[in-house]
């Protein structure tokens, strides 16, 4: 018996690395943050990145707007569920901020899979930020601005390192375009406030989104 409790401990620090590393992060490289209760498209809790999503459930508002699905061409179904914490699709995020800006749309960026902001996925996703996720010329906008406003919601600076490094990425694989916006710089990342945004389904799928 005794000889076996070093083993157990090397046994249960590995369990626990392996249980860490298999944690999903956010665009902060921390521990994804639940979504509400629940959250419409989620899983769980949480929008939780996952592959075989087509419509890319893994944005999380904080409140959905009245008429949230039929701006972006879906019809009506999200007034059920006005003011619910909700997953919407990547595509849907883009396209109500495109066209009806994101003053009513509150996303919690520490609810969002790192995904989001890194994957070739998501920026196909982006790209198709038309009605009912059709291509568009203007994703390069929306990316810039969920980078902004989540700059603003950084809590931590190595989080707000993780961002930059991300959002850089996303600006370099936008092309020409993604020149001509705002971006957040990292020598402002430091001097944002951590109090909140001062700025104020695919088709294919059937989802809502």
């Amino acid at each position: 018996m005794f000889a076996c409790g070093p083993y157990r401990n090397l046994l249960f620090a590995f369990t626990w690395l392996h249980y860490s590393s298999a944690r999903p992060l956010n665009v902060y490289s921390e521990p994804l943050a639940a979504c509400g209760t629940r959250p419409g498209s989620g899983e769980g809790d949480q929008c939780t990145y996952r592959s075989y999503d087509y419509g890319a459930h893994q944005v999380c508002v904080e409140r959905l707007p009245h008429s949230f699905s039929s701006r972006t061409g879906q019809g009506p179904w999200s007034n059920s569920y006005t003011g619910r914490s909700w997953c919407i699709c990547i595509w849907a995020y883009a396209n109500y901020f495109l066209t009806y800006t994101d003053s009513d749309l509150p996303v919690k960026c520490s609810a969002l899979p790192s995904q989001v902001l890194e994957s070739e996925y998501s920026l196909a996703k982006f790209k198709n930020c038309g009605a009912m996720s059709s291509h568009c010329d203007k994703f390069a906008s929306a990316v810039a601005r969920m980078c902004r406003v989540c700059a603003l919601q950084a809590q931590s600076d190595s989080g707000r390192v993780e961002l930059l490094r991300r959002c850089n990425a996303m600006r370099a694989a936008s092309g020409s375009t993604a020149t001509q916006i705002s971006w957040p710089e990292e020598a402002n990342l430091q001097n944002l406030s951590t109090s909140g945004t001062s700025e104020v389904c695919s088709a294919e799928s059937g989802a809502m989104c």
